[in-house]
């Protein structure tokens, strides 16, 4: 339901509450744009790990790839980048040298853009 603040009758500057109206939120069911990927698609392996993150997609059309992981102060630690590719994808991230804790997995794949989190124990 909703209600505003702008009645015309400016007497209570409340309107009425309106019916109730019902709808799907966006992510809470797999999008796809075009029988592209979806979310549910991406697989990260294991996730916490201790050392090396397994990451994998399936590619349905020609796309340009990025992958970006960062520190919690937004500091760069691993990048990749790939044009043109089509099919299986496939990467290991290694973070054996980095402190344990929780960084940031940034997937962007033509202008849809994916966030994960990864936690290195």
């Amino acid at each position: 339901q909703g209600r505003t603040f702008c009645d015309s009758n400016i007497t209570s500057y409340r309107s009425w509450w309106t019916s109730p109206i019902f709808w799907t939120q966006p992510g809470s069911l797999p999008i796809r744009n075009g029988g592209g990927l979806s979310l549910s698609d991406i697989a990260i392996f294991p996730n916490p790990s201790n050392d090396v993150f397994n990451l994998t997609f399936n590619l349905n059309d020609l796309s340009d790839i990025n992958i970006k992981v960062s520190n919690i102060l937004g500091v760069t630690l691993f990048t990749d980048k790939s044009n043109s590719r089509i099919g299986n994808y496939s990467s290991k991230i290694d973070l054996n040298t980095y402190s344990k804790g929780t960084y940031f997995l940034e997937i962007r794949i033509n202008s849809q853009v994916y966030f994960r989190k990864l936690i290195l124990n």
